[in-house]
């Protein structure tokens, strides 16, 4: 279930088994501290069950008191995002304004839809709800140092029959752009310099279609082996 705090407006998401049944509980706001009261929905559907605050949970991460939170503690109000046609769908993760506008002209130029976030929540929120075609990631998205990039570390570990649907771009400050050497390291598809991003339609096209004769022969080769 569902529940908003009425202090700070932060949404969480909780499993309903964790609720007790036949209780109001009151839970502690991990972000503000504040009280927010929480029946089970079962409790709506008998009215013998009388109302009464009996018990309080606290959901501050380090101790749950039984409570699972399911999801971030402010979830997106829509991470569920639907593109009509056969369009390839780019994520675009980049909080500079001027590559922001760069990137998104690129994107535009090789006709597809695009999704635009502008928090690191929000962007680990689109990637665990929908499939894209392409991510572009700036290492220093909301500030954030490529060495601790949140949504650079979800994306790494990622299982392969998953992260080989998704042509990952990292957009550098230091790494020289096509240095696949790198890229390998970081686990993503192809890096792109600051400085090229002029130039960032021609360089994502190519590298979308080297991308795509690779996994041709890889996907031949499954084939074959009838593994596909």
């Amino acid at each position: 279930m569902r529940i908003k705090c009425d202090g700070c407006n932060a949404k969480f998401e909780i499993a309903d088994e964790k609720i007790p049944k036949k209780k109001v509980v009151r839970i502690v706001c991990p972000k503000c501290k504040n009280k927010i009261k929480v029946r089970h929905p079962a409790m709506d559907d008998d009215p013998f069950l009388e109302e009464g605050v009996t018990e309080e949970i606290g959901i501050d991460g380090s101790e749950t008191h039984g409570v699972e939170i399911t999801g971030s503690d402010a979830i997106d109000d829509s991470p569920f995002e639907y593109f009509e046609g056969e369009k390839k769908v780019a994520l675009i993760c980049v909080s500079d304004t001027v590559r922001l506008e760069r990137v998104k002209g690129a994107i535009e130029d090789l006709d597809m839809h695009m999704s635009i976030v502008d928090s690191v929540k929000m962007g680990l929120s689109r990637l665990r709800y929908n499939q894209y075609d392409v991510v572009v990631l700036d290492e220093n998205f909301c500030g954030e140092k490529l060495e601790k990039n949140t949504i650079l570390h979800y994306l790494q570990p990622m299982p392969m029959f998953q992260r080989r649907h998704i042509f990952l771009v990292l957009l550098s400050e230091e790494l020289r752009t096509f240095d696949n050497l790198a890229a390998f390291i970081l686990s993503t598809n192809m890096i792109v310099n600051y400085r090229d991003l002029n130039k960032f339609n021609i360089l994502l096209n190519r590298g979308l279609k080297e991308n795509e004769r690779f996994y041709k022969a890889f996907n031949d080769c499954l084939r074959e082996l009838g593994k596909s």
